[in-house]
C-alpha cells in the first residue's frame, strides 16, 4: 500500500496546492516556462506550456497510481 498512498498524496497534494493558488491569488501560479524556437510549430511561439510542482505533483501521483494497479494485477495472478 506504500506506492497507492504515495500516489494519492501527490494527487492531493497538488490538487490542495493549486486550490490554495486560486484562493489566495485567483489564479494558479506557474513558475516554469520554456521557450524553445524548434516547438513554434507545435506550440504557439515556441513555448512550451507552463506548470508548476502541484501539477507536477499530480502527474507523478498518476504514473503512480497506474503502476500500482499494474503491479497489484500481476501479484494476484
Amino acid at each position: 500500500q506504500k506506492l497507492f498512498s504515495f500516489a494519492m498524496a501527490c494527487i492531493l497534494g497538488g490538487a490542495i496546492g493549486n486550490v490554495i493558488d486560486r484562493l489566495l491569488y485567483g489564479y494558479v501560479v506557474d513558475f516554469l516556462q520554456f521557450h524553445w524556437d524548434w516547438l513554434k510549430p507545435v506550440f504557439h511561439g515556441g513555448y512550451f506550456p507552463s506548470f508548476n510542482i502541484a501539477d507536477s505533483a499530480m502527474s507523478i501521483g498518476a504514473v503512480c497510481l497506474i503502476l500500482d494497479e499494474i503491479l497489484r494485477v500481476k501479484r494476484s495472478k
